[in-house]
């Protein structure tokens, strides 16, 4: 059965609407603009029963693929901030407020959410949540999870969940919330977000080492992790360059800010150990370009998240092959990005780490390599086609948990359908 337009134009504005042909089928697709958390909530009602997907966000042809009626949910009307308290650094905002404007809103109070959307300005809170990834600011502030304190979010089937709020004593029990972050909108779509808020630091420094020799970068790295220094960010990025066979080489970004001096201090303790080498201070904005440059975590690339050991391990197999993506690694999180541009890019690389994985179990020396027992290989394919594998031993009881999970959240299973967690 298609779905109705009138039904949804009834509840919530239909901005776009089409049809394309995908191998010979008609695929139906809505783009539709909730104005209010209550047209957001009748819309998931007003489908039931009905055989159609939802998306969260904007149009997007690749996801054509599924035959049903697919719905794209725009939030970019729903940008209310319903509350903050200042005093307390906790604003409550509607997520289809992008992260730019919620920062230029609290600059007037000395205030920021310490999250950098990387190359895309127009990244909304929704996008922001539900990819999970905080960006290089998270070496120094935590992962995404630990600063959204709370969530009021739509699930597939019009029920509303509301976990958190404003402060951490209004969460008893496990926290439902963190699971959404990160959930790509495969349970539930996040429309309002309590999130801790941090005086913008007085003062920052930033420092940058261009190496050809990842592995030395990727040494410094620990030893600076060791000395428990406070570092608002710590990330080795490639850039093209005409260096030897691979015509690339390697930058870490060392970023420390707060008052003027602790920052000076721990300048000091920077350049200590960065003695050796042949390093230089840049410029916050120079430093920021750097970090966010052609990378954007919602479109294409391969992700893994292991151990720093690990991590070594694949970043000196990497460094040798030429096709590949560009390499991004996030020692402090023990994350490990390779960008792709595309579908196809995203496949090889997938199995470039596979192959690579492969031969670590292969060594059977006692390394760190040969004895990894679990890890996380995730691939985007866009803003909503995700896939997220854990290698390793087998975990038939958390298999059944997520499928548990996706049964109570999305019972007819007509959230984001191209994302799969295994």
């Amino acid at each position: 059965m298609p779905t109705d337009t009138f039904a949804l134009s009834r509840v919530c504005s239909v901005e776009k609407n089409g049809v394309h042909n995908v191998d010979s089928k008609e695929m139906i697709w809505y783009e539709v603009r909730p104005t209010s958390e209550e047209h957001l909530q009748k819309l998931f009602q007003s489908q039931q029963g009905l055989n159609c997907a939802f998306y969260p966000g904007v149009f997007d042809a690749a996801c054509l693929e599924k035959e049903c009626d697919h719905v794209f949910v725009d939030l970019s009307a729903l940008t209310a901030i319903r509350e903050h308290v200042a005093s307390d650094l906790v604003i409550a905002c509607q997520t289809g407020l992008t992260v730019k404007h919620l920062n230029n809103q609290l600059s007037s109070f000395g205030q920021y959410f310490p999250v950098d959307t990387y190359a895309s300005e127009s990244l909304t809170l929704c996008d922001l949540i539900l990819r999970g990834d905080g960006g290089y600011l998270e070496t120094g502030y935590g992962f995404l999870r630990s600063q959204v304190l709370g969530l009021e979010s739509v699930c597939g089937n019009g029920e509303i969940i509301k976990t958190g709020g404003r402060v951490l004593k209004n969460v008893t029990g496990f926290d439902v919330g963190k699971l959404i972050i990160g959930s790509q909108g495969w349970l539930a779509i996040p429309y309002l977000a309590y999130l801790r808020l941090y005086a913008i630091p007085e003062k920052s420094a930033n420092f940058c080492i261009t190496s050809i020799d990842s592995a030395e970068l990727l040494a410094l790295c620990a030893r600076l992790l060791a000395t428990g220094l406070p570092l608002a960010a710590l990330e080795i990025i490639e850039v093209n360059a005409d260096n030897g066979h691979t015509g690339r080489s390697y930058q870490l970004y060392i970023q420390i800010s707060g008052p003027a001096e602790l920052v000076a201090a721990v300048s000091k303790q920077v350049q200590i150990l960065l003695a050796t080498l042949k390093w230089e201070e840049v410029e916050e904005q120079a430093a920021r370009r750097a970090l966010t440059a052609n990378f954007d975590s919602t479109r294409f690339g391969v992700e893994v998240a292991a151990s720093l050991s690990l991590i070594r391990g694949i970043l000196d197999s990497l460094i040798s092959v030429k096709e590949r993506g560009l390499l991004r690694v996030r020692p402090a999180s023990g994350r490990l990005y390779l960008q792709s541009n595309n579908d196809s890019e995203v496949d090889r690389d997938q199995e470039l780490i596979s192959v690579i994985l492969k031969q670590c179990r292969e060594r059977n020396d006692g390394s760190a390599l040969s004895d990894w027992e679990s890890l996380v290989v995730a691939a985007q394919r866009g803003p909503y086609r995700f896939s997220s594998s854990r290698l390793g031993l087998k975990q038939p009881a958390l298999e059944l948990l997520l499928g548990r999970l996706k049964e109570k959240f999305d019972p007819a299973a007509v959230l984001s359908p191209q994302v799969s967690f295994a």
